[in-house]
């Protein structure tokens, strides 16, 4: 795909491109997945016209597209991180041109883990989070009371 217009200006923003391991948390033993970057680009956020954005069905308004350098790392189906947010590439359209200044115009989904889409932050914030309140709802052994009744 070519893309006219661009200058190395435009190459402003930074993202992540990884993949998703699962990690085991030596503690308590509960695993979850955290983000694992490869390696880093600078690309160029692509802005959607009006027009163009009254064609677009919901769920494509959500999509993000970015511009980057042609990077054959980079597929359709690989995890990356823009702007703090967690995406799937869902589309890769690769500039065939053979320039040496060809750039691939990428489309980003948000990945949603469990319903919500967060970073690995956010997720682990959140998880303390509902520890607490899980901890403040069932006492430990210590503060048990022995409940003695007959009725029970």
């Amino acid at each position: 795909m070519a893309i006219n217009g661009l200058t190395p200006v435009d190459f402003n923003q930074r993202i992540q491109i990884g993949t998703v391991k699962t990690v085991q948390n030596p503690i308590n033993g509960t695993s979850k997945q955290t983000f694992v970057s490869q390696f880093s680009l600078y690309c160029a956020p692509y802005t959607r016209s009006i027009a163009s954005s009254y064609q677009l069905t919901a769920e494509q308004l959500e999509q993000v597209v970015v511009i980057v350098r042609h990077n054959p790392k980079v597929y359709e189906g690989i995890k990356c991180q823009y702007k703090g947010k967690l995406y799937d590439v869902i589309n890769d359209s690769i500039d065939d041109s053979g320039n040496y200044l060809s750039c691939d115009c990428s489309t980003l989904k948000t990945s949603y883990k469990g319903g919500l889409a967060m970073t690995n932050n956010d997720m682990a914030d959140q998880l303390e989070s509902w520890l607490k309140d899980v901890h403040k709802l069932v006492p430990n052994e210590a503060e048990q009371v022995e409940h003695n009744c007959s009725r029970c």
